[in-house]
């Protein structure tokens, strides 16, 4: 569908939306790709049922919490918005990314507990 828009060049209907819905659809999906991401954060597991029963079984779960892989969420941010701030064009996500699997390889995370995001 989206190959036929392309070559039909529809792009021109999205013109049509007003600003007021798209802001509404993008605040909307970044509150729903938040919510998939808290889980791996924490180290929790949810079974995913709609956005406010997925809500609940975060609060529910988080007892739950993996303290150490909270705690690597917790580095991998810090790290990322250091070198954004200190050094702004540097590879931050791949150097984040990177440091995180050198310290899970490094310290034995996944025997400690540390669980990986699936």
């Amino acid at each position: 569908m989206l190959l036929l828009a392309a070559v039909l060049r529809l792009g021109f209907v999205a013109n049509f939306i007003s600003t007021p819905v798209l802001t509404g659809f993008k605040a909307g999906i970044g509150l729903v790709i938040v919510l998939d991401q808290v889980p791996k954060l924490l180290g929790i597991h949810i079974t995913k049922q709609g956005f406010f029963a997925d809500v609940v079984g975060v609060a529910q779960h988080l007892p739950d919490t993996s303290l150490l892989t909270l705690a690597m969420a917790l580095a991998t941010f810090a790290v990322l918005i250091g070198m954004e701030r200190l050094w702004p064009h540097s590879p931050a996500p791949l150097v984040a990314v990177g440091g995180g699997i050198a310290a899970s390889w490094f310290f034995g995370l996944g025997a400690q507990g540390c669980r990986r995001s699936a």
